[in-house]
């Protein structure tokens, strides 16, 4: 039954759906509902699919029901999560991280296509309104980055790595640092120079040509290029904060409510006055009686995810990441890894975790290793099972 829908609509193709519907349900609050139902039939289709064809090991069950449970004691204890997100992560979030986990580097037509949905949608609805994105309209400009990182993470996955020459392990970042620019989006922007100046430094370091060609005397221009920014900065310094750091600090009044600053020193003040606040995380609601323009988005996704869940999730989340970055670099795998650590980067000072769309991002980046981890353990008993029939 399994391989006729098969052969009528790939998994890969499900797959592409359902990123597009994530990404469309972020973007539209007037369809959300809407989108939201089929994103979540679409993710129990492709929930099957990965289970028959892939059958899931016992620790990637325990995620699932894990967060499942995190989410639930979350919901009655301290209220930030609802249990619709359960839902999202159970059948949205896990089969598309679970998906790139397992079948990488496959069909790469149907992910460029849908890069370039996502790609022209952000344009079109700039090219309607330059004083602001209509498709951002319920987000802000700062999420066009997100998004932008999201088309770059479904084309990482998918694309052969012998295809990704020179010019294109520049272009993705110099696209991202361009469009952020043309965005206004401030973290876009940040991270876009950290993406650029890490890809930058790859390519110097693993292509001959380069370091020939390109950069002939690396000290001088190393340099001449610090020398010029701290004058750059010295003279201009005013102006750059104004316009980047702006939303970082509190520059009005003493005991105003506005800038991200008040915002982590609040939660940080709440969180360590209360045993179980800190264990279990902060509540919107006592957030914004101290901040009233606090309603759900602590501008910070690492605060996100205490509040959402505890102590015991970050610690979980930061120990997933830990093995995650030792796999790649192990594998040497290092242009994902300068993708994680941008990643990791750029959703410091937004809301992009706990109920967003690049929740499938994160939750891939932790299950990785165990998925690897069982590949290794099958290929041992393989082999085991070989010599014992020798």
């Amino acid at each position: 039954m399994v391989k006729r829908i098969e052969n009528i609509i790939t998994l890969d193709l499900l797959a592409c759906f359902l990123v597009l519907g994530l990404f469309f349900q972020s973007c539209f609050p007037t369809i959300k509902t809407m989108l939201n139902i089929i994103s979540i039939i679409i993710g129990i289709v492709v929930l099957y699919f990965e289970y028959y064809n892939f059958k899931f090991s016992k620790k990637i069950y325990l995620i699932n029901i894990s967060m499942l449970v995190a989410t639930i004691i979350n919901h009655f204890l301290i209220g930030n999560l609802s249990l619709s997100y359960a839902i999202k992560f159970v059948f949205q979030y896990f089969p598309l991280a679970y998906y790139f986990a397992m079948k990488q580097k496959k069909n790469l037509h149907n992910w460029l296509i849908t890069s370039l949905v996502i790609l022209l949608i952000v344009e079109i609805s700039w090219i309607l309104s330059t004083d602001n994105y209509i498709l951002f309209d319920d987000l802000s400009r700062n999420y066009v980055s997100i998004f932008l990182l999201i088309v770059i993470f479904v084309y990482l996955k998918t694309a052969n790595p012998n295809k990704i020459t020179f010019p294109i392990n520049i272009i993705i970042p110099f696209l991202y640092l361009f469009l952020s620019i043309h965005a206004i989006g401030r973290g876009g922007i940040l991270s876009g120079i950290l993406y650029l100046a890490l890809a930058s430094l790859y390519v110097y370091k693993t292509n001959g040509d380069v370091k020939k060609f390109v950069i002939k005397r690396k000290k001088q221009l190393m340099y001449g290029c610090l020398i010029f920014f701290i004058l750059f900065f010295v003279i201009f310094r005013n102006q750059i904060f104004n316009l980047f750091f702006s939303r970082f600090v509190d520059s009005t009044a003493q005991n105003s409510n506005i800038g991200r600053m008040n915002v982590y020193t609040t939660y940080f003040q709440m969180a360590f006055s209360n045993v179980k606040y800190l264990l279990f995380g902060v509540p919107y609601n006592e957030i914004s009686s101290r901040l009233s323009f606090i309603t759900g988005n602590l501008h910070c996704s690492y605060l996100q995810l205490h509040a959402c869940f505890g102590i015991f999730g970050v610690i979980f989340v930061i120990y997933s990441l830990y093995r995650t970055i030792t796999y790649i670099t192990k594998k040497k795998d290092y242009y994902n890894l300068i993708f994680l650590i941008v990643f990791l980067f750029r959703i410091l000072t937004d809301f992009a975790i706990c109920g967003f769309v690049t929740d499938f991002i994160m939750l891939y980046y932790i299950i990785l290793p165990m998925v690897a981890r069982r590949d290794r353990n099958e290929k041992r008993v393989t082999i085991k099972s070989s010599i014992s029939k020798l």
